[in-house]
């Protein structure tokens, strides 16, 4: 047997460990028949290695080229940088020169321009996304029109006319009925436009060609729960939660239908594991709320503070914190936390009776949750701004990163 040499492929005795030409420690290698004839000599291997060597040596040459591509775009772009930021502030100290110019103001305008170019660039790219994979999903028969209408819409929608560039992606769905992509795009619009009906039934089509879509069941779980179909707003949200077990809006709309039916032990679940997914002043004020219908006060008080250090404008905890302090006999802090309330919401007459109230016999709990005959709708959102913007946010982020217009 005889043990190539790994270094100069000098053919050693099997018995040897070191090779006897350059004395490098053998290692025994276990040859491939069809490879065999490039080690049958040492010219073979040689050719072999140098072959691969070169191969290496073209890949990293390559490889140079770009990233010197690369380090010479990233240096005209932080001189061009350089020089937009040195002609502005030249610009600017001229006209304070000149005529007092507030340079505060002029710096708060320019970052507000670059951001709201950023994000111009974020939605074209956005949307140039959904439009590939629109156009990957096409199974109709006249793609060129089918392109053209999507391709028109999308630049209108971008450009600022969403209502034109809606219904040429319409028209477009009517080419291709079981695109699930531009169905769920624009089910996404008329959801976040407000117009839950044509929300729910492009929706509805979009869930039938794509089923195992999470975003969808949750948004189709909203708009059936808002429109008082607990029922099949509890399959939506059911299948979310199979699909993505970590969904906070699915625990958070789960927890919201049982809290309605007056079923505060499964509500409490889905709304403590809510919490853990995404804490909130929101989601501690809920399982408070939960925990004081269970009388359960100190686990509910404890919660409803913690909602109130999140946010300190949150009416409705202040009002029922301080309704559990009036309760302890605690006047005094009690009335701090109603005026507080009220301060944020003047409006709210049961704030304001509670100031003057000197027990806490006539003093109600506001009527977050209800019963499935009174609540039959708005029972995912509560038809609060507060909890119709978590929701709406959640959603938004889940498809924009952001919510719409504040600026997927």
């Amino acid at each position: 047997m005889r043990i190539l040499c790994q270094n100069c492929a000098t053919p050693n005795p099997g018995s040897q460990a070191l090779c006897v030409r350059c004395r490098a420690q053998l290692h025994i290698v276990t040859i491939p028949r069809r490879h065999r004839h490039l080690f049958a000599e040492p010219d073979g291997i040689e050719e072999h290695i140098l072959e691969r060597i070169s191969t290496l040596e073209t890949e990293l040459e390559k490889l140079r080229a770009r990233n010197d591509r690369l380090l010479d775009l990233v240096h005209r772009q932080a001189n061009a940088s350089f020089n937009d930021r040195a002609l502005l502030d030249a610009v600017v100290s001229l006209l304070e020169e000149h005529s007092g110019l507030d340079t505060d103001a002029v710096e708060l305008r320019w970052r507000q321009l670059v951001d709201r170019y950023s994000e111009e660039l974020d939605e074209r790219d956005r949307l140039e996304e959904r439009s590939r994979e629109i156009s990957l999903a096409y199974g109709g028969t006249d793609r060129p029109s089918f392109d053209r209408l999507v391709d028109d819409g999308m630049q209108l929608v971008l450009g600022g006319d969403e209502r034109r560039g809606v219904r040429r992606l319409e028209k477009a769905l009517l080419l291709d009925p079981a695109n699930g992509p531009l169905g769920k795009f624009l089910g996404e619009h008329f959801f976040f436009a407000g117009r839950p009906s044509l929300a729910r039934h492009y929706l509805e089509r979009a869930a039938s060609n794509e089923p195992r879509n999470t975003h969808v069941a949750l948004m189709l779980g909203v708009v059936c729960g808002d429109d008082g179909e607990t029922e099949s707003a509890r399959l939506h949200f059911e299948r979310a939660l199979a699909l993505r077990k970590d969904s906070f809006l699915a625990h958070y709309g789960l927890g919201r239908l049982h809290a309605v039916e007056g079923r505060f032990r499964e509500a409490l679940v889905h709304f403590k594991r809510a919490l853990t997914l995404s804490p909130s002043a929101e989601m501690h004020y809920l399982v408070g709320r939960i925990y004081l219908e269970q009388e359960r006060v100190d686990v509910a008080e404890r919660h409803l503070r913690k909602a109130v250090d999140l946010d300190p404008t949150f009416d409705q905890a202040l009002y029922h914190l301080g309704l559990i302090l009036m309760r302890q006999s605690d006047v005094t802090r009690a009335r701090e936390l109603f005026l507080a309330a009220a301060e944020v919401n003047p409006d709210e007459r049961r704030y304001r009776t509670a100031i003057s109230a000197k027990s806490a016999k006539r003093l109600v709990s506001l009527p977050v949750f209800g019963p499935g005959r009174i609540a039959k709708r708005r029972s995912i959102t509560n038809g609060d701004a507060r909890f119709t913007l978590l929701v709406m946010q959640t959603l938004a982020d889940d498809a924009f990163g952001s919510l719409p217009g504040a600026g997927k």
